[in-house]
C-alpha cells in the first residue's frame, strides 16, 4: 500500500502536478491493529480459552484485510460526498419563481370578503406562493383590477400614522352584465364577496368605508 502511494506521489511530481493526498498510510496500521486485537480476543473467547497477552506481531493477512477495509470506506465516503453534492446542487439550482401579475390578480379576486389590503393578502392569500409578493407588485396588480372589479381607497384611520390603502371590490349587484374574459366566474365572485372581511381589515377601516358608502351595515364581519 505504501509503495503504491509512493509511486503515485513520484509520478505526480514528475508530471508537475499536485501530489495526491491520502490518509491510508495512517489509517491502515490503526485498523490493522484494531482487527488484530479484536481477532485475538474473540478467538480466545469463542474457543473457551483464557485470554492471554496479545501477540505483538500483526499478520500479513490482517494487514491486507485492513487495506481492503480502508479502501471500502473511502469508496463509501466518495459515494456519500457525491450524493450530498448532487442534493445541494439541485436545491441551489431551484429558483423559486415570483408570482406573475395574472396570479396576483386572480388571488385578489378569490380573496374572501369585499375588502382587501396588502397586509391581509400577505397573511392569507391563496395559494401560499403569492404571499411572497412585494408591496409594489401587489399595488400594480390591484390597480389593473380597477375599475372593472373595484376601487382603491386611501384614507387615514385613527391611531394609524400612515394612510391606509385598501381595494374595495365592486358589489355584485352593480353589474348589468358580467365582464367578458373575466378572471373569475360571477358565481365565484358573489360567493367570495359575501364572505366576512379578513381580520386585518380593522373595525375602524370598515366604519370608514361604511360612512363613505363603500360597505353597508349588513356586510358580515368577524
Amino acid at each position: 500500500m505504501n509503495s503504491s502511494f509512493t509511486a503515485d506521489v513520484n509520478a505526480a511530481i514528475l508530471d508537475g502536478v499536485m501530489p495526491p493526498k491520502s490518509k491510508k498510510s495512517d489509517l491502515v496500521p490503526r485498523i490493522a491493529l484494531a482487527l488484530h486485537v479484536f481477532t485475538h480476543a474473540t478467538s480466545s473467547l469463542l474457543n473457551g480459552q483464557p485470554l492471554e497477552q496479545c501477540p505483538t506481531m500483526i499478520s500479513k493477512q490482517t494487514l491486507e484485510r485492513a487495506v481492503k477495509f480502508v479502501e471500502h470506506l473511502e469508496l463509501q465516503k466518495d459515494a456519500l460526498c457525491q450524493f450530498i453534492k448532487s442534493m445541494t446542487e439541485d436545491s441551489c439550482d431551484q429558483v423559486r419563481k415570483q408570482p406573475t401579475q395574472y396570479q396576483i390578480k386572480v388571488s385578489a379576486l378569490f380573496f374572501p370578503g369585499p375588502v382587501l389590503s396588502y397586509r391581509a393578502f400577505k397573511q392569507s392569500a391563496s395559494p401560499k406562493a403569492v404571499r411572497s409578493v412585494t408591496q409594489t407588485e401587489y399595488d400594480s396588480a390591484v390597480r389593473q383590477l380597477c375599475p372593472i372589479y373595484g376601487t382603491i381607497i386611501s384614507a387615514r384611520v385613527a391611531r394609524v400614522p400612515k394612510p391606509i390603502s385598501v381595494f374595495v371590490k365592486k358589489s355584485p349587484d352593480t353589474y348589468e352584465a358580467w365582464p367578458s374574459n373575466s378572471l373569475i366566474t360571477q358565481d365565484q365572485y358573489e360567493e367570495k364577496y359575501s364572505r366576512q372581511c379578513h381580520s386585518a381589515i380593522t373595525q375602524n377601516i370598515k366604519q370608514l368605508l361604511i360612512r363613505q358608502g363603500f360597505l353597508n351595515e349588513q356586510q358580515p364581519n368577524e
